[in-house]
């Protein structure tokens, strides 16, 4: 859509007319005005506070930035899209990890330090690119970030010894050249860790978190992410460091924060979004079937939303499921029509049975069933009624279990031509995301998909 108009009046008819009733307002609003053009929008373009972005980075408060801060919106100034291309560009000229914090702080000191001074417009300095000596560019590179002080980390569960997380993130920390180490905490309850000599220790980095202490852990942390608090439980817990006051001593780095996060519901989304992106056969939207609903579960209901799709939850004791419909919308089913009995009608004829069947799932007005989620322990061997999966539009398979690697589930899933998400890809996926949280770097994801599959995959494959 064109806009010739930037009034109120303009703006208000586009969103309420033009666009769809039930989203009739901006998500994004990206500038790339020039500063001295001194852009303004009318009120109407903060309806539901967009995240508003000004490419120019001087000044450093643009006046889109501060009407659209006014408005309450959040704002991405400049300052940060150019540390972020410059990233790529380190990146691509070096093959290396670029130094993200060394670069962001560059940038914030130019660009704040010029707040209240004039811009000149001078020119940086040109350097001779030939660097004397025997010195690699590697070398260099290296010469130009202090060394990180080794780090500890861990898996946090019981009865862990199955555990790939320690050979996948052990083979990231020496791809990245990192001196960091990460082992298991096999204990039978949080309190045990808590007290232990790890979590008290100055080095300890962080830890991942599994079964059962995802939800028991919570207390102890100084802060959740937004992720962690909607789903429910922690799978990471990242140690930062507050910022220490100019009162105290240059040697004390400030007080440790415990921030808890999630990324068990990143590994489902990132693994099931790749599917879904070759599918042309649907169009967007349409339901994900939930099997489960432990914790698991809840992380792949947060997923199912994130990705446009309407939750269905399936499991053997309907209360649990109705609490996953209560914190994330969608609907429950009770059973899931056997084969011989998928075309029967339920006289009942509510909106959403309580039996999943083949008139429910290609019912003209209702979209269907993209993908399977299955959030069940391996051990329950669990398999979907073979109607399901000889529908034409082929439904998307994800396993949580990465052991053993073909579950029935799955076997099932392959065998009907289906496309499958196996638990191993989450599990490097989930793995990708904590890395970077606790490095501040770009995961070596190759380095980490090859240690799980090395681990996972039967022999004979």
């Amino acid at each position: 859509t064109v806009v010739t108009e930037l009034s109120d009046d303009a703006m208000t008819r586009l969103l309420d007319q033009q666009m769809d009733p039930n989203n009739n307002y901006f998500s994004v609003i990206l500038a790339t005005v020039p500063a001295a053009a001194n852009l303004e929008l009318p009120t109407a373009a903060f309806r539901n506070r967009p995240v508003v972005l000004d490419v120019n980075y001087k000044p450093w408060d643009t006046k889109l930035l501060i009407q659209a801060q006014a408005a309450g919106c959040s704002i991405v100034r400049g300052s940060e899209m150019l540390w972020e291309q410059g990233v790529g560009q380190f990146e691509l000229w070096t093959q290396r990890t670029a130094p993200y914090k060394m670069m962001k702080e560059a940038v914030l000191d130019a660009c704040l330090n010029n707040v209240h001074q004039d811009d000149d417009s001078s020119e940086l300095p040109i350097v001779d690119a030939e660097i004397e000596g025997d010195s690699s560019l590697d070398e260099v590179a290296d010469a130009s970030l202090p060394p990180p002080s080794p780090k500890r980390y861990a898996i946090l569960g019981h009865n862990i010894a199955y555990s790939v997380s320690p050979q996948m993130h052990n083979a990231a920390f020496e791809a990245n050249g990192l001196p960091h180490t990460y082992g298991r905490a096999d204990v039978e309850t949080v309190d045990e860790f808590i007290c232990g000599e790890l979590w008290n220790a100055p080095d300890f980095g962080g830890c991942s978190v599994t079964i059962p202490h995802k939800q028991a852990i919570m207390p102890h942390l100084d802060e959740l992410t937004e992720a962690a608090q909607t789903i429910g439980s922690v799978n990471t817990i990242i140690v930062s460091q507050k910022k220490a006051s100019s009162n105290d001593d240059d040697d004390d780095e400030g007080e440790r924060v415990l921030v808890g996060d999630n990324t068990d519901w990143k590994g489902i989304y990132s693994s099931v979004k790749r599917k879904l992106s070759t599918d042309t056969s649907s169009s967007e939207g349409g339901y994900a079937l939930i099997l489960g609903a432990g914790g698991t579960a809840r992380a792949a209901a947060y997923a199912a939303k994130r990705l446009g799709l309407t939750p269905i939850y399936y499991n053997r004791t309907p209360n649990k499921a109705v609490v996953l419909a209560a914190s994330f919308g969608g609907s429950i089913v009770t059973e899931i029509a056997p084969d011989g009995q998928e075309d029967d009608v339920d006289e009942k004829e509510e909106e959403t049975p309580l039996i999943l069947n083949r008139a429910w799932f290609k019912d003209k007005d209702k979209k269907n069933i993209r993908v399977v989620l299955s959030t069940l322990p391996a051990a329950v061997g669990f398999t979907l009624p073979n109607w399901m999966l000889e529908e034409k539009d082929k439904l998307i398979v994800l396993d949580v279990n990465y052991k053993p690697y073909h579950t029935p589930l799955l076997t099932q899933a392959t065998e009907k031509g289906c496309q499958v998400v196996r638990g191993s890809e989450m599990l490097w996926e989930q793995g990708v995301g904590q890395f970077e949280l606790w490095t501040q770097q770009k995961a070596p994801y190759d380095v980490m998909k090859e240690a799980v599959l090395a681990s996972c995959l039967p022999e004979m494959e």
